[in-house]
């Protein structure tokens, strides 16, 4: 513990509320770092999550709401008297987004006069993002509040903050700052190296997708770019990890194309790394992403990639010699990049060497650096 500051974050991760979990052991970690951390959930009266203190310094406040319309005025009651009955305390406000939270954040900042930070790992700023739906286009409306009312913002990659700014003139450099998300150690290779060619021996070629199933994740792009692949190679393979609401309509597409003997769904999985350990090649076609901790896990694992322009794909697929960069639902590039991997036995080892060299700038394996660069990030605004 330092500075004798006290934070308050908003969220709505209520894996918090699971002992077990790995967000409880972050925000454990984070809590090292503080003088006491006080994290006001979102969460509805019916899921049970208890207010509890998890640690000498670290407290959980569920908003225990009626309704997911009352989180908000909910948490600005919790969060405001948390700080008011200890306002000789030196206190910042860190948000876990600019939406729901942010607007939280806000509130509770003015009727305390409290610093304000926010953290950023979504691309709002991305026009797929605008077109995700109407609720997508109302937080845009509340972060355009939020972000320039924000005494700090943390973003975590650079592409976004390059979009912020970009989009917010107004905005000083010195305010951005760009911390990634923390990747815990990678875990030892499989014994299984081969685990996919085994269970899908029918694949010479197995591209690796590890991913919800859900709409802004793009997933149909990976699939209409498999239909040009295969009529070159037909024994290449997809295999879709995850799970989500298009399912079904992904299930549909690949029939629909005549693909379903190259296309194969599974359940997420708590071992991901037999999976990476054990593909050719890594795909990520996402209309937008904040960062992409799949892809991150894929080149540890020393798994080729190719991605759309989202996150920090730019940053560590692109490279003087070539690209594995495409843009947003561009399938017949896709389709070019994974032939390239296929055809070229010493390119793909040459990408491989290259992408993972890049990941140095992105990939902090010392937790407790981390979590002491995380705990300067936010006080930086109250000093």
């Amino acid at each position: 513990m330092q500075d004798n500051i006290k934070i308050l974050m908003i969220g709505s991760d209520r894996k918090m509320f699971q002992s077990s979990s790995v967000v409880r052991q972050r925000l454990l970690d984070q809590a090292k770092h503080f003088d006491e951390i006080h994290v006001v959930v979102f969460s509805r009266k019916k899921v049970k999550a208890e207010s509890l203190q998890i640690s000498d310094n670290c407290w959980l406040h569920s908003t225990n709401s009626f309704s997911r319309w009352s989180y908000i005025s909910n948490a600005i009651d919790i969060g405001s008297q948390i700080i008011k009955n200890d306002s000789q305390s030196r206190w910042v406000i860190t948000c876990q987004d600019p939406f729901e939270a942010g607007l939280v954040g806000l509130k509770i900042s003015k009727n305390t006069g409290t610093k304000l930070h926010i953290q950023i790992h979504t691309d709002f700023l991305s026009p797929f993002f605008y077109k995700g739906g109407f609720l997508n286009r109302i937080r845009i409306h509340i972060a355009n509040r939020v972000i320039t009312k924000a005494d700090g913002i943390r973003a975590v990659s650079k592409k976004i903050k390059d979009s912020l700014l970009s989009k917010y003139s107004n905005i000083p450099i010195s305010k951005v700052s760009i911390l990634p998300i923390y990747l815990d150690s990678f875990m030892e290779k499989s014994t299984e190296e081969d685990y996919l060619h085994k269970k899908y021996p029918q694949f010479s070629f197995i591209i690796l997708m590890m991913s919800r199933l859900t709409k802004e994740k793009n997933i149909r792009c990976a699939i209409k770019s498999l239909k040009h692949v295969v009529e070159r190679y037909p024994r290449v393979g997809l295999v879709i990890v995850g799970s989500g609401s298009e399912l079904t309509n992904l299930k549909l597409k690949t029939s629909g194309l005549k693909l379903t003997g190259n296309v194969v769904f599974e359940d997420w999985t708590d071992d991901p790394y037999s999976y990476y350990n054990s593909a050719n090649a890594f795909l990520q076609t996402s209309w937008y992403e904040g960062f992409g901790v799949s892809l991150v896990q894929s080149l540890r694992s020393g798994l080729p990639a190719i991605s759309t322009d989202v996150g920090i794909a730019r940053d560590i697929l692109v490279t003087d010699k070539v690209s594995f960069v495409c843009p947003p639902n561009d399938d017949k590039c896709i389709a070019e990049k994974i032939v390239l991997l296929i055809d070229d036995n010493q390119l793909r080892a040459m990408v491989v060497n290259d992408q993972s060299s890049m990941l140095t700038d992105f990939v902090v394996d010392n937790k407790d650096e981390y979590f002491k660069v995380y705990a300067e990030d936010i006080k930086r605004v109250i000093k």
